[in-house]
């Protein structure tokens, strides 16, 4: 279903009453305990969308700007202008408290950075962006943590000590994890949690009852998700993954929302999230037990960032089956020009959609074969060919966007050419003449009308540096859907 559409329909649903927040048959399973396997198909196609985040506070020693929800709108539409209206979700980085990481386990708090003027309250400017975005093939979603624990800045973490949340060692210790803004972060049991209904009646449901539009996103992401022991209680990792997968298939079957996280890396052997967590933001953190590209299709579990943990190399998952961009680094260095988002989205998130829609069929370690005499290979970047002809070839892309509904290809150079010759879809082969469209974060502007397609299929394109174009049949508004 379209982002727009699905957005409109819940919230049909919602101010009918159709959608209860006490979903009878999770009130029945919670009642039981018996929250189980959470099963595909998901909330989103994430194999489809373009997962990103805003950062818009990072703390008070930040230096990066801060955002109000104004601004974020205006940003959220750029990036729907360089990334041709794919379908995307943004988790909004520091919406809470006084900014990034701050305020936990508590989620009552929104930053009093994102109020519009027009509003009383930062809350009413967060439900404002999150019913405003779908207009840019948007859904505003938000960036949490129930791993961490602050005592000292918010009602909730005094309650987690009380209640034994608060990891401890064996002679009773609790355990912390790193000092933040001045505040001791301390480590949450996920076991305690959740058996104590800790998650569910003070993290959940305050919540999805203080924002009902996060419903409607379908998505939560909970970052820096460790699975952790318990020594005082005799807890160990692999009873923590269970009530992980508790918490996670609680999120969805009561609010009809996917928990993605930011990695599954440090699971216990065996341990992993697939059919859990549909999208890892770090997907190339796990180098000892990746997901095999055979064995689990994307449309079981994706992600962004394929390096490595200390980003020197690319996954092999990530070189031959492709990753998405993220845009945080782009839009951390310019929220207003995006340098770089671009050729990140061009170079990563449109080959790895249009690899996702494709069948795969063999692999064998240093060439991947799919469907439709698809072949990928990396020679320092990765190198893309349908039946031998170039659809990418290193940082020159020459790909159909194929979540329009019109005919389209998204052509981007890092380096520029001069009359490069690329062969146009099979199902172009009635075109004769296109237009070509530059791509720029306030829109589409024309280059150059009617340039003739050859009668075999072939089209000369030149580029400049770090130019991406919109190639349509002549005739074809590309501001189509």
């Amino acid at each position: 279903m379209q982002t727009k559409q699905k957005y409109y329909l819940y919230l049909l649903m919602i101010l009918t009453g159709l959608f209860s927040y006490s979903d009878s048959i999770a009130q029945q399973k919670e009642a039981k305990g018996e929250y189980g396997n959470m099963l595909y198909p998901y909330e989103h196609d994430y194999d489809q969308t373009l997962t990103y985040k805003i950062a818009l506070d990072y703390g008070k020693e930040s230096e990066i700007k801060k955002l109000n929800a104004d601004e974020i709108l205006q940003l959220i539409k750029r990036v729907d202008n360089i990334t041709r209206g794919i379908p995307k979700i943004v988790y909004l980085v520091g919406w809470q408290h006084t900014g990034h990481d701050t305020g936990y386990p508590s989620f009552l708090e929104v930053n009093t950075v994102l109020k519009r003027k027009e509003d009383n309250t930062p809350l009413e400017s967060l439900r404002w962006l999150m019913r405003e975005a779908p207009a840019y093939h948007t859904l505003v979603s938000l960036h949490v943590n129930f791993s961490d624990c602050y005592l000292d800045d918010n009602p909730l973490g005094p309650k987690y000590m009380d209640r034994d949340i608060i990891v401890r060692e064996t002679d009773g210790r609790h355990r912390q994890g790193y000092v933040w803004n001045g505040h001791m972060a301390y480590r949450a049991s996920n076991y305690r949690n959740w058996y104590q209904g800790t998650f569910r009646k003070e993290q959940m449901e305050p919540l999805f009852k203080m924002i009902p539009e996060l419903q409607m996103s379908g998505s939560l992401h909970p970052d820096a998700w460790y699975n952790t022991d318990n020594p005082y209680y005799q807890i160990n990792k692999n009873k923590d993954c269970l009530a992980m997968r508790e918490m996670t298939v609680f999120v969805r079957e009561k609010y009809h929302v996917d928990l993605t996280t930011e990695f599954d890396w440090g699971r216990p052997e065996n341990e992993d999230f697939i059919l859990y967590h549909p999208m890892i933001w770090h997907l190339g953190w796990n180098p000892q037990t990746p997901p095999d590209p055979m064995k689990t299709p994307s449309y079981f579990i994706t992600g962004g960032d394929a390096f490595s943990w200390d980003g020197a190399s690319i996954s092999e998952y990530g070189k031959y089956f492709g990753f998405s961009s993220t845009l945080e680094s782009e839009i951390n260095e310019d929220f207003l020009t995006l340098p770089g988002g671009l050729k990140s989205f061009a170079t990563r998130t449109l080959p790895w959609y249009f690899l996702n829609r494709q069948m795969r069929d063999r692999f064998n370690g240093d060439t991947a074969w799919f469907s439709k005499n698809i072949v990928v290979t990396w020679e320092e970047n990765r190198i893309i060919k349908q039946n031998g002809n170039f659809l990418q070839e290193r940082n020159n892309v020459f790909i159909p966007a194929l979540w329009k509904t019109h005919r389209e290809v998204i052509a981007y150079s890092e380096s520029g050419y001069e009359n490069k010759t690329w062969k146009l879809p099979t199902s172009w082969e009635n075109v004769q003449k296109v237009d070509v469209y530059q791509i720029k974060t306030d829109g589409l502007l024309l280059k150059k009308k009617n340039i003739n397609v050859l009668k075999d299929g072939c089209l000369i394109l030149s580029l400049i540096p770090d130019e991406g174009v919109s190639i349509v049949p002549s005739g074809v508004s590309p501001e189509n859907e």
